[in-house]
């Protein structure tokens, strides 16, 4: 059975660019199997509505799902923001890299901009970034939600401090970024309003 993690760490090359907070947000792995069901269902409906069409194939090749599927080519870049903001019905998929336990029976699919999740983190609070004795915990769990990587190393070089990575981070992140990481730190402050 697959994990979240080892789905983001052997994420198709059209998806290096994700963060795994927008991973877990955008992402669903699927079974091709159940894929291929969907759309087999689809265009059988489809084939009622155009019975009358003389061009209209008799039987639909299944096979068109491995067509919809972005091809994995590291010569060329797909377009990130082309993956995430498209609102087609049919929605982006990618192959898992080789060496994920379900790359033969799973797929990723993109979810559309509207039915997007929000990321709830299990396990230990989200530390403060106003608090100086944990502000490296800080710079290390924002730099594992917000910097793409497939590999702990791909976080920091080898011998930097998880500050210095994530100040180098920041001066790079989108605007988006940072204001998710500033609601964050505006959830521990309301917090702190509320308990005064």
């Amino acid at each position: 059975m697959g994990n979240q993690l080892a789905d983001y760490q052997l994420r198709g090359n059209e998806l290096k660019n994700i963060c795994a907070w927008d991973f877990v947000s955008r992402v669903d792995r699927i079974r091709k199997s159940t894929d291929r069901r969907r759309l087999a269902n689809r265009d059988s409906d489809d084939e009622e509505d155009h019975d009358d069409d003389e061009n209209e194939p008799e039987e639909q090749d299944l096979d068109l799902l491995d067509d919809q599927i972005v091809e994995d080519n590291a010569d060329e870049d797909v377009s990130f923001e082309s993956i995430f903001e498209s609102e087609a019905h049919k929605r982006p998929r990618v192959s898992l890299l080789k060496g994920h336990s379900q790359e033969k029976t799973h797929l990723l699919r993109v979810r559309s901009p509207n039915d997007l999740l929000v990321p709830v983190p299990i396990g230990p609070g989200i530390p403060r970034r106003d608090k100086p004795e944990i502000y490296p915990r800080y710079c290390r769990l924002m730099l594992i939600f917000f910097k793409p990587w497939r590999h702990a190393k791909d976080l920091r070089d080898a011998g930097q401090t998880w500050e210095k990575a994530f100040e180098l981070f920041i001066q790079t992140c989108t605007r988006e970024v940072k204001q998710k990481m500033n609601n964050m730190q505006i959830l521990h402050e309301c917090r702190d309003s509320r308990d005064d």
